[in-house]
């Protein structure tokens, strides 16, 4: 009854506020000058504020967050999570809301040598059902602790982490390569 009636409530916050795109204001040009790193943190720290400031339910307003800026929102999320916890961590916490814009983010990004290790962590995550995890989720550390003792993703862990350069200089060096849609804005929050 409890799912049902949160599924009702986002399907009509979702209907309500339809028409309202949470808009980051941007990144003002002296942001140009940090790390790419720090820079990827900043952009994705913008979107969470758009996103707080927005009405409606998180998941239909993340789909509203343009495409750009989603980018390193889903990226600068899952980096955290998978250097605090690993892919299953990540999985298990996104709850699968960035299951339908994951590997559109993470191509959006160019080639890199992230896209294999990731995009093989993914199709291991889709092979198997996540559902119990997400019910789970601050209730048995036993059951969420099974997937790390079977080795789940530690073959894309181990490569992620040998990776360089990180993926968030990658995301950083992308939104210096793509200034024009992060700099800063007037607006935070209009209509489609």
């Amino acid at each position: 009854m409890r799912n049902l009636l949160k599924r009702l409530q986002t399907q009509w916050e979702n209907w309500i506020y339809a028409n309202r795109k949470p808009l980051p204001a941007g990144i003002p040009f002296p942001g140009l000058t940090t790390s790419d790193r720090d820079l990827a943190i900043a952009a994705s720290d913008e979107v969470s504020r758009a996103l707080k400031e927005a009405r409606g339910s998180y998941h239909s307003k993340l789909h509203l967050v343009p495409p750009h800026w989603r980018l390193t929102y889903t990226l600068v999320r899952l980096d955290f999570e998978v250097g605090n916890g690993g892919f299953h961590q990540f999985f298990t916490n996104a709850g699968g809301i960035y299951d339908s814009f994951l590997l559109e983010d993470l191509y959006a990004l160019g080639e890199t040598p992230f896209r294999r290790i990731i995009t093989a962590a993914f199709e291991e995550y889709r092979k198997l059902d996540y559902r119990g995890q997400w019910e789970n989720r601050g209730k048995s550390w036993e059951y969420f602790t099974a997937a790390y003792k079977d080795g789940r993703f530690r073959e894309q862990e181990k490569l992620y982490f040998q990776m360089q350069p990180k993926l968030l200089d990658l995301v950083g060096k992308h939104i210096r390569r793509n200034f024009e849609h992060y700099k800063q804005k007037d607006n935070r929050v209009t209509t489609r």
